[in-house]
């Protein structure tokens, strides 16, 4: 009797190798297309000892296109932007698979809730407000400059967007991106802590990853 199903994410630049580890544990694989209502990319790795593999390719490949086979999905490195905002700060970056090609990364403090009232409370209100619309504008300006065109022509132009963090001040910068990044499609909003320089280095293996659904043969 076969085990319950378990998930994993696997960066798609590392996919292959852990092929070669699904091989070893449970023998050789075939694969097939699985195609589901959740769209073209999945794959079905059948091993020899029966343990499945369903391989769901990420929101970001449906854009191109139907993608052929594992190996070509492994060798994915698409060019998209990364816009990350919260109340203490934003990152925004344009990335070509795994390796960033710009980045920006800032505090700008929008501060929290006081307990007085009247009238107090209206102007800190209004004060805040402020200060998230300058906070909007100003991701919106770095991002519009960012993802446009590279002066390097060798280096693609964004594919599509990825944001995360604060929902409200992240819809707020998008309504004020300008030129090619106001058209980017985002693909995936992420969960963040505070968006410094290590997060944002660390949103391609989470942009660039597959789910896999493991069965493993009784």
């Amino acid at each position: 009797m076969a085990a319950d199903p378990r998930t994993v994410d696997v960066p798609v630049r590392r996919l292959g190798r852990w092929l070669e580890g699904f091989a070893d544990r449970h023998g050789q694989y075939v694969v097939q297309r699985s195609d589901g209502p959740d769209g073209p990319d999945r794959w079905q790795a059948t091993a020899a000892d029966g343990s499945v593999a369903v391989i769901h390719g990420p929101a970001w490949s449906g854009l191109f296109g139907d993608v052929p086979d594992l190996t070509a999905l492994g060798a994915s490195e698409p060019a998209f932007g990364v816009v990350l905002v919260r109340r203490a700060g934003y990152a925004v970056g344009s990335f070509v698979g795994s390796r960033a090609v710009q980045r920006k990364v800032g505090t700008r403090h929008i501060h929290g809730r006081t307990a007085a009232g009247g009238w107090s409370q209206q102007r800190y209100a209004r004060r805040r407000g402020n200060q998230a619309e300058e906070i909007a504008s100003a991701v919106a300006a770095t991002a519009s400059r960012l993802l446009g065109p590279a002066a390097d022509a060798t280096i693609p132009a964004a594919q599509f967007l990825v944001t995360g963090g604060d929902r409200p001040l992240v819809a707020a910068v998008l309504a004020q991106l300008e030129g090619p990044a106001a058209d980017l499609r985002v693909v995936a909003h992420l969960g963040i802590g505070n968006p410094d320089a290590a997060v944002l280095a660390g949103v391609p293996d989470r942009v660039l990853a597959v789910a896999i659904d493991i069965i493993d043969a009784g």
